[in-house]
């Protein structure tokens, strides 16, 4: 039993770390309005999203675009009828949000660094994956859909990456793959798989080239061929929700972007959004719309006016920064090093679409808004593509860390105390999860 525990402590420590929502109730509170998403009536609730048609509210109406949320609303509903209690199914849910968010980012590190030596980064990640303020945002009104995509982000990326490296069959990937997105679809909402389409594109992108300097343009229709398999798959299994907004695309999709005031009335409500994504604050993992318009912000004052916690906040970048001077030195795999470029690459990419329309790069997004049709559904370039810097920074603050302390400290002891004093750190700075 205490080599089990051994083997898997890692994963028990997040579980552990997944308990914060419990301190969230007071007796039998519950989360409820304000988009929450959550219904008293909650099996009637889910019975009705098994039609297209919502025979509840005036003569009933179509509701066949919110088919996604299906998959969603079970873990909620299922808890609260268990155990007939609201509260319950609220707690246990989010208890299983918090996990599978942190577990999610533990996967992918754990694939390409299995080595003992790198449990901090493997921990210090995975907490930073579920503790940060992008995702504590979202928590005001427990936003089940971001969650799911946030946490399938990592998951996605890692089997196109062993797909293209050719360590795991096509049939087995897409199947993998589609499963993923079946149960973490973002409750089938198109504008929330910006960062997805960024990643996984980028992702193809890169992998490719570099098979094609090895392997020659055979790995191009290799690459094309993964791909196809996997928009397959995922169109598939996900087919109640995606012919939905299809049509509504092919229909409603000008219409729409009129109500918006149009391409001008888009940028409009972007420039005001992203009005803070500058550079700076994305690189300090913050820059989030409502921190800076609402004065009655329950935290966001700390954050903005106390000397301490501003420093505080370039602490991810700057272990970045000193980590690149001393990775050459390092003897990592060949696949660890095209990870690591790879990450570099979302990084980048990802603070330009991120920033969306802010100086000094704002011209490339709003660019694409003007000309690339069905762009204007990420119009709040923030929240629809800022998974890949946190994702990017997370992972590399995690491994630079991890190196610099194994460069510097000798003692095993000394080492176990750095590591929990850096997931403490993350922790203590994120004082408002608690």
């Amino acid at each position: 039993m205490i080599n089990k525990l051994k083997n898997y402590w890692e994963i028990i420590v997040i579980f552990l770390l997944s308990l914060t929502p419990l301190t969230w109730f007071k007796n039998d509170q519950i989360i409820f309005g304000h988009d929450s998403g959550f219904r008293l009536n909650y099996l009637d609730h889910l019975r009705n999203l098994f039609y297209s048609w919502n025979p509840i509210g005036n003569f009933g109406y179509d509701w066949g675009i919110l088919k996604g949320f299906l998959i969603i609303q079970v873990p909620e509903t299922f808890f609260s009828w268990l155990f007939n209690s609201l509260t319950a199914g609220e707690k246990i849910s989010f208890i299983l949000w918090f996990f599978v968010m942190g577990i999610s980012m533990y996967i992918f590190i754990s694939y390409f660094f299995p080595q003992k030596k790198f449990w901090i980064f493997r921990l210090f990640s995975s907490a930073f994956y579920m503790y940060n303020f992008f995702l504590l945002q979202g928590w005001f009104i427990a936003e089940r859909a971001k969650f799911s995509l946030y946490a399938a982000l990592p998951l996605g990326l890692l089997i196109i990456y062993r797909l293209l490296n050719k360590d795991l069959s096509l049939i087995k990937g897409t199947i993998i793959f589609s499963f993923i997105f079946f149960f973490l679809n973002g409750g089938g909402n198109p504008t929330l798989y910006g960062v997805l389409l960024l990643v996984y594109s980028l992702t193809f992108i890169y992998l490719t080239f570099i098979n094609y300097l090895k392997n020659g343009s055979r790995e191009i229709i290799y690459s094309t061929k993964v791909a196809l398999s996997l928009i397959l798959g995922t169109f598939l299994i996900n087919a109640y929700w995606i012919l939905n907004h299809i049509y509504l695309a092919i229909n409603k999709y000008a219409s729409s972007l009129s109500s918006f005031g149009g391409i001008q009335g888009i940028l409009a409500w972007e420039n005001e959004v992203n009005k803070s994504a500058s550079f700076i604050n994305l690189l300090r993992l913050q820059g989030i719309p409502d921190w800076y318009d609402n004065p009655l912000h329950p935290y966001s004052g700390f954050f903005l006016n106390d000397p301490v916690l501003i420093a505080l906040s370039f602490f991810p970048i700057l272990i970045i920064l000193l980590g690149l001077f001393l990775y050459h030195k390092e003897a990592i795999t060949k696949k660890q090093k095209t990870l690591l470029y790879l990450v570099f690459l979302i990084f980048i990419i990802g603070l330009v679409f991120a920033a969306g329309s802010h100086k000094p790069l704002g011209l490339i997004y709003i660019f694409l808004i003007e000309h690339l049709p069905g762009f204007a559904i990420f119009r709040s370039a923030f929240y629809k593509f800022s998974p890949a810097v946190w994702f990017s920074i997370i992972f590399l603050s995690g491994y630079f860390l991890n190196l610099l302390i194994y460069r510097y400290l000798n003692s095993s002891l000394l080492r176990r105390l750095a590591g929990f004093f850096a997931i403490s750190f993350i922790l203590l700075y994120h004082f408002p999860f608690f």
